[in-house]
């Protein structure tokens, strides 16, 4: 059963999601959920180089432009990111605040709420991992310059 947590992102959540380090973070992987023009959920795996926390209240995405979860964004979705880590998944319920189009489409997402999923008993392990297959330093500086069009636009 989930439990709220606030409306504001827990400190742990604003570290990893905040840009740097992207090095250390390659392998970090994150669902986010849309909703299609029919009332059906759009899963869209992310990186830590497609998602930028600007405050505690504020998110960035960035994602293919003419993908579905992009179509979903411009028409103002809700938006459900998942974070998991060890010790800790936390569902975060959001919604568009606004879309611009860059080499990606960019979004801003405004925090409504976030809760917490925990279950005595079983403890989360891991958090959702990727494995890439080219060097991370290279991925690293591709993912620094996402970042970059993301906290440009104010």
């Amino acid at each position: 059963m989930s439990t709220l947590v606030g409306r504001e992102l827990p400190q742990q959540m604003q570290t990893e999601l905040d840009g740097r380090n992207l090095e250390t973070k390659s392998n970090l992987g994150y669902l986010i959920v849309t909703v299609d023009e029919d009332g059906a959920p759009r899963p869209c795996m992310l990186s830590v180089g497609e998602i930028l926390v600007m405050d505690e209240h504020t998110i960035r995405l960035a994602v293919w432009p003419n993908s579905t979860t992009a179509a979903n964004l411009r028409r103002g979705s809700g938006v459900l990111l998942s974070y998991v880590a060890p010790n800790t998944v936390l569902y975060v319920r959001g919604h568009t605040l606004r879309t611009w189009q860059a080499r990606v489409l960019a979004a801003e997402i405004g925090v409504d709420q976030v809760t917490t999923d925990e279950h005595p008993g079983f403890t989360v392990t891991d958090g959702i991992r990727f494995e890439y297959e080219g060097r991370s330093e290279s991925l690293a500086t591709t993912w620094g310059r996402q970042l970059a069009l993301l906290r440009e636009v104010s």
